[in-house]
């Protein structure tokens, strides 16, 4: 997530988070920051999570979702803007294959390869999950990535589509203009895409450190009363005068 984290424990499939919880993201029933990771109350049968700025989602094994932590932009799937500090059941779904979050939003994989999402969507917030429509519409969906401002999901038939902001060209289609309906990226026909990755906010650029001066090499310290040694060998003096040849 921003800045907290979430795992899967144990046989029972439990789930422990930790760090930032100011909106109630780490599930423990509380807003208190933690540094080490708590139990998610009410959740057990996890077989996937998904966090975004300040919420998370879990899949369950018996496919239905669970959300908590922010819902200023009804992220959480619930219909409310309460935030939650413990998980609460996303609406209306309750056969997904695949759950991903990111930034305000989520997106779920529906078992007729559908996909369904829910938050703040580049703009258009909604509270019940959505069904994407457009090229999805018919197409089976095996996996779905979302960002800050944008989502990816990726077909059976190999191709990836991706659709919602696209100020930096996070949509791959060549352009920088947002679109509301999935897109196919350019550039990966005939290739095999196995997985799509989700994407995370930009870190902030930092200077870059100031390289220190190499440190000047001091001279040996020499024991009180020996001089030190000379640094180059002194140059033998030039030969005598020749000796003048015998008298005749």
């Amino acid at each position: 997530g921003g800045a907290h984290s979430c795992a899967t424990v144990g046989t029972t499939k439990t789930v422990k988070c930790w760090g930032l919880n100011s909106d109630g993201q780490d599930g423990d029933g509380t807003r208190t920051q933690r540094k080490l990771p708590v139990a998610v109350k009410n959740l057990s049968g996890v077989t996937a999570l998904a966090a975004g700025t300040a919420h998370t989602c879990a899949r369950l094994a018996s496919k239905a979702l669970r959300c908590w932590g922010d819902n200023t932009k009804r992220q959480l799937g619930d219909t409310t803007t309460t935030d939650r500090l413990t998980p609460v059941a996303v609406k209306t779904i309750s056969t997904a294959s695949g759950i991903a979050a990111g930034g305000n939003a989520a997106c779920a994989v529906l078992a007729n390869g559908s996909v369904s999402c829910w938050g703040d969507l580049s703009g258009t917030v909604t509270g019940t999950p959505t069904t994407v429509a457009g090229s999805l519409a018919g197409k089976t969906a095996l996996q779905v990535a979302v960002g800050v401002t944008h989502r990816c999901a990726r077909l059976s038939t190999g191709a990836v589509v991706c659709w919602g902001g696209n100020a930096r060209g996070q949509l791959g289609d060549g352009s920088t203009s947002g679109n509301t309906s999935p897109s196919r990226v350019h550039r990966l026909l005939g290739d095999a895409i196995d997985a799509i990755v989700e994407p995370t906010p930009e870190p902030t650029e930092k200077p870059a450190p100031t390289k220190e001066p190499a440190p000047t090499a001091e001279p040996a310290p020499t024991e009180p009363g020996v001089s030190p040694e000379p640094s180059a060998v002194p140059a033998e003096p030039a030969d005598p005068s020749p000796e003048p040849s015998a008298a005749p």
